[in-house]
């Protein structure tokens, strides 16, 4: 079953204003992806690093355009595929997170038991 990829620029308010020495924003735009396979939703989603160069509009773009490479993969392997087929930040974080709650959806486990992670009950 392939993998369907898509992907949205959404605007997000800032509740009153975020101010750092650079500025202040009453938004940010936010990059979310669902990544589908079967009856699985994986979600995801990620600011643009703009003293990167990154905008939310380019990362959406380089998520679209890797789609059809990994679209015949299952969740996994797609995710392996994604580190070395886009470069690090935004883009990659938020594709690889929906493609991380697809998996862990799949396999029936909470995402932090899936990634190897120890439990926090204890």
């Amino acid at each position: 079953m392939p993998l369907i990829i898509s992907a949205s620029v959404e605007r997000w308010p800032v509740r009153g204003r975020f101010v750092i020495a650079r500025g202040a924003k009453s938004h940010v735009d936010v990059l979310v992806v669902a990544v589908c396979q079967g009856d699985y939703i994986g979600l995801g989603e990620s600011t643009a690093i703009y003293y990167e160069g990154e905008t939310a509009e380019k990362c959406l773009a380089q998520v679209m355009r890797i789609a059809p490479d990994i679209e015949d993969m299952d969740a996994m392997a797609a995710k392996a595929a994604v580190q070395s087929l886009l470069p690090r930040g935004a883009a990659r974080n938020a594709l690889d997170c929906a493609l991380w709650d697809v998996a862990a959806q799949q396999a029936g486990v909470p995402l932090w038991q899936l990634a190897g992670c120890q439990s926090q009950n204890r």
